[in-house]
């Protein structure tokens, strides 16, 4: 039995304990089913790199959330984010075979969306938030806060592989350039999201949609994204090589990531994981 001092409190009241099942991304957006994890093992040796597998029968989640917290945030925002989700899913045949394609969104409730890529954000940390955090999660739980300044700035592409990757906030170093770009990453086919604490050069063909957190709760927009196309098959964040230049399986050699890994953490997404579907399902009226 787990001491009471480690049980993990709620990502958003940080009160509770963490006693439900948080989908990320939320389970009305096909987040169902069998799929197969993939992660990096954070016991793996230092100089080799080795993944482990386990297999989930009912979607990817982790335990981020009080019932309190889930229910909330799931009311508020679910809906709004699976309609938005659904038309990303309806511009994926246009345009299939260049760079990039336009997404049409359609009276969109810009704020409750971000809301809910933010809860996403928090509940993807291996870790409990930061204290510097305290705006974002108030932003969450507050349904009319604004996005704080100190918010990360939120990207989108459109992911066109079938697997999905989930990346906790994290530095990555340039060796060459001597850039560090802390960012987190949340990626489930069709919606990549990126959450960058920097406005880099390499996140300029993305959609920079941090703007949405400041309309109000009932504001509804309609808008047409350009978006780059861009592959997902290593749990490494911004790595959009092909799958035969990743098959190695190891990350970009001039690259170094620096992670905040709990001390005894099971989690699979201390180190990012990527999830796999043998099928996609449809995205149907369940929320997570």
């Amino acid at each position: 039995m787990n001491d009471a001092s480690n049980v993990q409190r709620c990502k958003l009241c940080m009160k509770r304990p963490a006693s439900s099942r948080e989908h990320i991304p939320p389970r009305a957006t096909s987040n169902i089913g069998e799929v197969e994890i993939i992660f990096i093992d954070a016991k793996s040796p230092t100089n080799q790199i080795k993944y482990k597998t386990i297999h989930s029968t009912n979607g990817f989640w982790v335990p981020a959330l009080c019932e309190k917290c889930n229910n909330k945030t799931g009311s508020r925002y679910g809906e709004a984010y699976k309609h938005f989700v659904l038309q990303f899913s309806e511009a994926v045949g246009f345009e299939e075979s260049t760079e990039y394609v336009r997404v049409r969104l359609r009276n969109i409730y810009p704020l409750r969306i971000l809301k809910q890529m933010f809860s996403m954000f928090l509940c993807a940390t291996p870790f409990q938030p930061a204290p510097e955090w305290k705006d974002i999660r108030e932003f969450v739980l507050k349904r009319d806060k604004p996005l704080p300044s100190n918010a990360p700035f939120v990207y989108l592409y459109l992911n066109a592989s079938k697997i999905g990757r989930i990346v906790p906030c994290c530095g990555i170093w340039d060796l060459f350039t001597r850039k560090t770009l802390v960012v987190s990453e949340i990626a489930w086919p069709p919606v990549g999201i990126i959450f960058s604490f920097q406005d880099d050069e390499q996140l300029a063909k993305m959609a920079n949609i941090t703007e949405w957190g400041q309309f109000g709760f009932n504001d509804k927009i309609s808008v047409t994204l350009t978006l780059p196309r861009l592959q997902v098959c290593t749990p490494y964040p911004l790595d959009f090589r092909t799958t035969i230049e990743a098959m190695i399986g190891q990350p970009p050699s001039h690259l170094a990531y620096l992670f905040h890994v709990p001390f005894k953490s099971e989690s699979p997404v201390n180190l990012g994981a990527i999830i796999r579907k043998s099928e996609r399902d449809t995205v149907d009226q369940q929320d997570g």
